[in-house]
């Protein structure tokens, strides 16, 4: 019963942690959302592809620490696992001489393969196309921060270190999601306070939920303003992770999509050539 409770709340815990920032974390631009073992190919399903996809790994390979063994390899030294559950049936014998098949709640500890090393692995990536238009677009942007590229499912612009990472182009389902996804990190970046210096980006360590709102309007409709000037299409169901924030916070400020358009509209235009700080806001 203690482990059958356990399973439970690690699942209850770790959905609606999402929930409540308004998050559809499974809903991702980058291949990472439909996982698999590694070691026999076989997909996760059920609640196990939620539980799976709310990691921050863009690769969708998942092993057991024997698993991991058992390919050549090693899971890295502190390296945190997820929990993977499933059913088995206990056939219990009746008073009646019958049998009676009762389900028990189990679950077992995975590692993403980006956890381990030396993997003796197969897969090939998947080939990716560059936009001329999109590179020339980030040619403008003369003070653009550093762009890493790793194997993580999470692309981030980080205002401390002035950074953005970014998952590989061939972790991306398709090449318009990653410049989407490109672009919406490089508009959070012109909010630093070397650059246009956006409440949003400047004072994102208070935990203003108004402000992250905005500020995330501002980069989705900087990116599609972006994607227009590149003629890539967009795919806005890539925005859906969004909407309930997005929601709470034109409900509360009616004012909020003409004023995040303009902000959203000057970030382009800072990227575009417009490279003269003014000020703040």
């Amino acid at each position: 019963m203690a482990q059958l409770n356990l399973a439970y709340q690690i699942i209850l815990d770790r959905l609606t942690a999402e929930m409540k920032k308004g998050i559809i974390p499974w809903k991702k631009p980058w291949v990472g959302w439909a996982p698999y073992n590694a070691r026999s190919g076989k997909s996760y399903n059920g609640i196990n592809v939620w539980m799976l996809a709310l990691s921050n790994y863009s690769d969708p390979r998942w092993l057991t620490f024997k698993q991991a063994k058992e390919l050549g390899g090693s899971v890295s030294k502190g390296e945190k696992s997820m929990p993977v559950v499933f059913w088995q049936f206990l056939n219990k014998l009746q008073e009646d001489g019958t049998k009676k098949s009762i389900p028990i709640l189990k679950w077992y500890s995975v590692f993403n393969v980006e956890q381990c090393e030396k993997l003796k692995l197969k897969g090939d990536a998947r080939e990716v196309e560059v936009y001329p238009s999109a590179m020339a677009v980030l040619e403008k942007y003369t003070t653009c921060p550093v762009i890493e590229y790793q194997n993580l499912g999470r692309a981030c612009y980080s205002p401390k270190d002035d950074k953005i990472t970014m998952p590989k182009q061939e972790n991306f389902s398709n090449d318009n999601g990653f410049y989407a996804t490109l672009f919406h990190e490089v508009i959070h970046s012109t909010g630093h306070i070397n650059r246009l210096g956006r409440k949003g980006v400047v004072d994102i360590a208070s935990h203003n939920m108004v402000q992250y709102s905005e500020e995330e309007l501002i980069a989705e409709m900087g990116s599609a303003f972006l994607c227009n000037v590149a003629k890539i299409e967009v795919d806005v169901t890539n925005s859906a992770s969004y909407l309930d924030g997005w929601m709470k916070y034109v409900c509360a400020n009616p004012k909020a999509l003409v004023h995040s358009a303009g902000k959203a509209q000057k970030a382009v235009d800072y990227i575009l050539g417009n490279n003269q700080k003014d000020g703040g806001e």
